[in-house]
């Protein structure tokens, strides 16, 4: 669903007698009626259910019987999907509105908190989240940021600070979506695997050539599906694909793009930019079975793999990634926003964070296509990044594998694929099978999340400026969205600073721990 304005219209202070029209005025029934016709409009009655009858024409309607804050706070929650709906008409307002009419919702949205306080948490602590998002954006860190805070289950702190760019023209706002970057590693590929896994569909300690036959007398065919998730299959890290596709003067080269879409050049890399589909395997898959392996299977994080594991789930099970999610996981938790190619799913453009303004590739800012270069050469959809998402749905993902698989009344992985696929693979690294760990392994590497966190605590980082955890000992789920990489990817300022890690510190002194 696109962005779309709502107009959310309360009526109060009505009546109980019908000679008072039971408090709705005719200037205000001409009015809401008027505006109707002309926008979505949300009329909600704080008192006598007899008042919605002068609405009958409007789409809209909801009545929570009586005004007090109380009322006021449940309605607002169930007009966000943080609560459902399940009442019915008691009366006949209209012989439109008849007595039992009512429409139940189910809660996709995860459910906010009465106070920090009620889930055991301080709020004058987590209120010291606002001066490091806002030290990060006054030191160009970042040109604003999302944060989000759950406990047991609950919303206990969701804000948005700055601006989609230094330019402050757009406040960052909570439904902003957000390019994920490596997340996409596990809030789309792993879970995948973890499913067809479930399914019998593949071996863990099968051979990825076992299920790519172009892999089959390649270097990467004997390589297992185990090692390679845990970044321990001794592949290199990256390749710049793209390099190769410019002209002596670092542009695209024009026997390979075009600025429509025509003929074989369909591959959307941005905005008047579109690639040979043709050309997707000698200049890109070629060079990811040709490539030499490390030599060695220590730990060393890799791109690469998550490339490989597309592929692998197409071939196994008929489907590209980004539908196989879609199917099985994102439309039946009622995600909206979460997914690939944000722009192909009907979302405005204007509610994306931009995350570049690319000057070495496609020239422009970049904003709803994916950020990676690799990614970008795939259509934007790869098995390390692409997925593109926001804050609340986002957390619902994490909350999912926090709960055993299971969300809101479904069961989508078992408990026990979950802990096999997020504990520690090896006492040779951190890391899990595709998720990222706490760094309780290595006592000179650079701490990855908060001290205080739990050594079971999981998760991902993502190279636009993204962050999310999961600790399952303390049952806290920690997201920092951010678009760190605008307007110049290589700003390590979030880094240098440690933005996110203090943030999180803060999540666990509000625990008291």
């Amino acid at each position: 669903m696109g962005q779309q304005e709502v107009v959310f219209i309360a009526l109060d202070r009505l009546r109980r007698k019908q000679k008072d029209r039971f408090g709705v005025s005719t200037s205000v029934e001409r009015f809401v009626k008027k505006l109707s016709k002309k926008t979505k409009v949300v009329l909600i009655a704080f008192g006598s259910p007899y008042s919605l009858g002068y609405f009958e024409e409007v789409p809209y309607l909801s009545c929570a019987y009586v005004n007090d804050r109380s009322a006021q706070i449940q309605a607002a929650r169930a007009m966000v999907g943080a609560q459902s709906f399940m009442g019915q008409l008691p009366v006949s307002a209209s012989k439109k509105l008849r007595a039992g009419l009512g429409v139940k919702t189910q809660i996709f949205r995860m459910p906010h908190a009465e106070s920090p306080e009620s889930m055991g948490m301080r709020s004058d602590i987590l209120n010291q989240i606002d001066k490091i998002a806002e030290e990060a954006i006054r030191k160009k860190a970042t040109p604003g940021c999302q944060i989000l805070v759950a406990k047991s289950g609950k919303i206990v702190f969701h804000k948005a600070y700055g601006h989609h760019t230094y330019a402050k023209r757009r406040p960052q706002r909570l439904d902003d979506v957000y390019d994920l970057a490596s997340v996409t590693k596990v809030a789309a590929t792993t879970m995948t695997l973890m499913h067809l896994y479930e399914r019998g569909l593949i071996d863990l300690d099968a051979p990825l050539g076992q299920y790519i036959p172009e892999l089959k007398g390649s270097n990467k065919a004997n390589l297992k599906i185990r090692a390679v998730l845990a970044h321990q299959a001794g592949l290199k890290p990256w390749i710049p694909f793209y390099a190769k596709t410019l002209d002596e003067n670092k542009r695209p080269m024009d026997s390979l793009y075009r600025k429509k879409p025509q003929g074989p050049y369909q591959v959307r890399i941005a905005e008047g930019l579109y690639f040979h589909k043709d050309k997707v395997k000698p200049y890109l898959w070629d060079r990811i079975i040709e490539q030499n392996l490390r030599g060695r299977t220590n730990y060393k994080y890799s791109d690469l793999g998550f490339y490989l594991f597309a592929r692998l789930v197409e071939e196994v099970s008929g489907q590209t990634l980004d539908e196989y999610v879609q199917e099985h996981f994102y439309a039946p938790m009622g995600l909206e926003y979460t997914g690939f190619n944000p722009l192909n799913r009907n979302i405005s453009k204007s509610q994306i964070i931009p995350s570049e303004e690319d000057k070495y590739y496609r020239y422009q800012k970049v904003q709803g296509d994916v950020h990676d270069m690799g990614a970008a050469m795939l259509a934007g959809v790869s098995g390390h990044a692409g997925l593109f998402s926001q804050g609340q749905e986002l957390a619902a993902i994490y909350q999912l594998w926090l709960n055993g698989g299971s969300y809101k009344g479904r069961q989508y992985l078992k408990g026990s694929t979950i802990a096999l696929f997020t504990k520690q693979y090896s006492p040779r690294s951190r890391r899990g099978l595709g998720f990222d760990r706490k760094e309780i392994t290595d006592p000179n590497a650079s701490i990855n999340v908060a001290k205080q966190a739990s050594p079971n605590t999981f998760g991902h980082l993502g190279f636009t400026g993204i962050g999310a955890w999961a600790d399952p000992d303390n049952e806290l789920i920690y997201i920092f969205l951010s678009n760190r990489t605008y307007p110049d990817s290589e700003n390590m300022q979030l880094i240098r600073l440690d933005i996110r890690t203090r943030i999180h510190e803060l999540c666990y002194q509000a625990l008291g721990e």
